[in-house]
């Protein structure tokens, strides 16, 4: 089902060379094109729902008849707890982040020319994380 470059690995070190390496090209344009806010905002949600269709996942798939090497402590109560706080934590991330991860990223801007406001046509000032002072600087 892959192209052949993603199903290829390395003899020597064991490792997918290749498909890693269109993995870093492909992070390293979103890090120089797309604004820190929204990829820290789109890797949170992410994270997030796949952490709890995880969780949703150990709940409805296990099967108490089988045998098994490893137990879920806490069972039925921390996966259904970790759903819980997953939530609550999507339910109080900022609505654009959703518009974009609904969209899979499909809104981006085209460009950052100017509009004629003269503003920028994506939120980049109000999305960047501001630069961390030294704590140790009066």
């Amino acid at each position: 089902m892959l192209p052949p470059v993603f199903r290829k690995v390395d003899a020597g070190s064991g490792t997918p060379v290749g498909s890693t390496l269109i993995v870093c090209a492909f992070v390293g344009l979103l890090a120089a094109f797309v604004p820190l806010g929204w990829l820290v905002d789109l890797t949170s949600l992410g994270t997030l729902v796949a952490f709890a269709v995880v969780s949703v996942g150990v709940i409805v798939l296990r099967d108490p008849e089988l045998p098994r090497g490893f137990k879920v402590p806490g069972y039925p109560a921390v996966p259904a707890l970790s759903v819980v706080f997953c939530g609550y934590l999507i339910w109080n991330m900022p609505s654009d982040t959703f518009i974009l991860f609904a969209a899979g990223g499909r809104s981006l801007p085209s460009s950052t020319s100017p509009t004629a406001a003269g503003t920028p046509s994506w939120p980049a000032a109000e999305t960047a994380i501001a630069p961390l002072e030294p704590s140790w600087t009066a």
